[in-house]
């Protein structure tokens, strides 16, 4: 699958944006992150490996202007090296042109982190039966 590209507005106090590319691997949310401070500066690029059983919901929303992808993690910690983040929840903003591929990508995530939760359910029926 194809990494979609994606933005988050107004960090660094309101005068940097990020760029970044989204994509699933292998049972882990991957994010490639890159800051522009006042738009000239361009910082390192960070990546980030998310695993998917760290992930407590991931959506798509429509949107007036434009489409985003919303991921709750289920600890704080994993939203500590996204430069900007409100509370466990991450927003990418998404441009028009990559919806399907965004739509996609949380499709496929969500059916990662069933698969995760069937794994773990097996794993705790095993041990309790044996």
């Amino acid at each position: 699958m194809a990494p979609v590209p994606f933005q988050i507005s107004n960090t660094h106090a309101g005068f940097g944006r990020c760029e970044g590319m989204a994509s699933l691997d292998d049972g882990k949310l991957v994010f490639e992150i890159q800051s522009k401070v006042v738009g000239i500066v361009k910082c390192e690029i960070k990546q980030l490996d998310i695993p998917l059983g760290e992930v407590a919901k991931i959506d798509y929303k429509r949107g007036w202007f434009s489409p985003s992808i919303r991921v709750q993690f289920k600890s704080l910690h994993q939203t500590q090296e996204f430069p900007k983040a409100e509370g466990n929840e991450v927003i990418l903003e998404i441009k028009r042109r990559d919806r399907k591929a965004a739509e996609q990508l949380v499709e496929e995530a969500k059916l990662g982190m069933i698969e995760h939760s069937l794994d773990d359910m097996l794993e705790m029926t095993d041990k309790a039966l044996s």
